[in-house]
């Protein structure tokens, strides 16, 4: 027993060193990136003063970092559009496994848990390319409510 649990804690301290070794190379590199874009930065600001003045060459750094500032705040609307998508599907999903849980029930949507999912998907704003997986649970809700009833009502 003392061996298996020997080998574990090795493979378990090796790989711990080599993730450490690889953080610590990844972090030098974005510090040594850095330093570099500084260093490209001063050179184009002093290229930019000595041709066209100091005035022309701040306002050709300031538009450069403008536009990065744009590119990034764009890049981020999208992680958080990516994000939202992501829940309303998750939302979506459970409110889907609520339906098919609810076998034994009378009634799916007097749980609670069911009806506040799919007021969540709802009410969001970003429901239009959810409209088919809505239309497909709403369909399967009444056809389990169809079949429920089918024997009860002798038909």
């Amino acid at each position: 027993m003392g061996g298996m649990f020997e080998r574990i804690t090795d493979r378990v301290s090796t790989r711990l060193a080599e993730s450490t070794r690889i953080v610590g190379a990844t972090a030098l590199a974005a510090v040594l990136a850095i330093i570099g874009a500084t260093f490209l930065c001063i050179a184009g600001f002093v290229t930019l003063a000595q041709h066209y003045g100091t005035v022309a060459a701040a306002l050709a750094a300031a538009a450069l970092f403008l536009l990065g500032a744009g590119a990034i705040a764009l890049y981020g609307r999208h992680l958080r559009a990516l994000q939202k998508r992501r829940q309303l599907e998750d939302e979506a999903r459970r409110a889907a496994e609520l339906l098919a849980g609810a076998r034994g029930r009378d009634d799916p949507l007097t749980d609670p848990q069911f009806v506040v999912s799919l007021a969540r998907v709802l009410r969001s704003r970003d429901v239009l390319p959810l409209l088919p997986l809505v239309a497909a649970i709403g369909v399967g809700l009444g056809l389990k409510l169809r079949r429920g009833r089918g024997p009860e009502s002798g038909g």
